[in-house]
């Protein structure tokens, strides 16, 4: 990250809404985005439904219950659909 920017975020969701930010200031690129807020998200289970990954106005990560496919969390990395 470089002097300035703004560090990238994961949102926690609770019954379709934010409720609870958390600023990625360690992850130096999407994947360690990505691992970092999966390792949020599973240490604070129960707590939240969902999360998102995102680096300012770009949607880097969804996760959700949808299941594997075209749709959902693992489309919008790997596809680049939402």
């Amino acid at each position: 990250m470089e002097a300035g920017d703004a560090p990238m975020r994961c949102y926690f969701m609770r019954g379709g809404h934010i409720a609870a930010v958390e600023p990625l200031d360690k992850a130096s690129d999407d994947n360690a985005a990505m691992r970092l807020a999966a390792m949020m998200f599973i240490a604070r289970t129960g707590e939240f439904e969902k999360y998102e990954t995102w680096d300012q106005n770009r949607v880097v990560f969804r996760f959700s219950d949808d299941p594997p496919g075209l749709t959902g969390s693992f489309c919008t990395k790997r596809f680049g659909r939402n």
